[in-house]
């Protein structure tokens, strides 16, 4: 095929992999955004890496005032506590400092692992039950996923707030585990 350029994020791929590109002749660029702002940098920086910094401005600029009609949507409306899965066995939930955590405070939600300082904490049932979320997400990561019985897992804790409201869903991970455009 050989690419003019490989870009690679940090969130998958290591050190080691990209040196080994590079050692065979395949120029290479990492980015590694781990919020919106990130997003919109990596964004910008990939258009100057491609001599295409109009269409990069013209995609951030779109993507910022996307952002900014979310916000002016969410004023007033009250702050649900919000739980996402990730993972399922364990359970693993996005903390700190990750960009789904920046999505769910940008949507108007307050994440219950927010103050986690791992990006994405491994939790027991108990911390959940504890935390007692408004609203529980989870991930579709895994293609071969039975959400249906996940789904039904979570219905059965009938002491959640989320599950007395009805409020379970799944959310397609492209969305909100991958930083990218499709996120707006």
């Amino acid at each position: 095929m050989k690419p003019d350029l490989i870009v690679a994020t940090g969130a998958g791929n290591t050190r080691e992999v990209v040196d080994r590109l590079d050692k065979l002749g395949f120029p290479s660029y990492v980015i590694f955004p781990k919020n919106i702002d990130g997003v919109l940098k990596s964004i910008e920086h990939l258009g100057q890496v491609l001599d295409r910094e109009k269409e990069a401005a013209w995609v951030v600029e779109g993507m910022k005032k996307r952002r900014e009609r979310v916000v002016e949507r969410i004023k007033g409306y009250p702050r649900p506590k919000v739980f996402l899965l990730v993972g399922e066995s364990p359970i693993v939930t996005v903390g700190k400092g990750s960009f789904a955590d920046d999505l769910i405070r940008l949507a108007g939600g307050d994440n219950i692992a927010g103050n986690q300082r791992e990006m994405y904490p491994r939790w027991g049932m108990e911390e959940v039950l504890q935390r007692a979320p408004e609203v529980i997400l989870i991930s579709a990561m895994n293609p071969k996923g039975d959400y249906q019985k996940v789904l039904q897992e979570w219905s059965r804790w009938k002491s959640l707030p989320a599950v007395k409201q009805g409020r379970i869903y799944t959310v397609d991970s492209d969305v909100v585990d991958r930083p990218s455009t499709q996120n707006y």
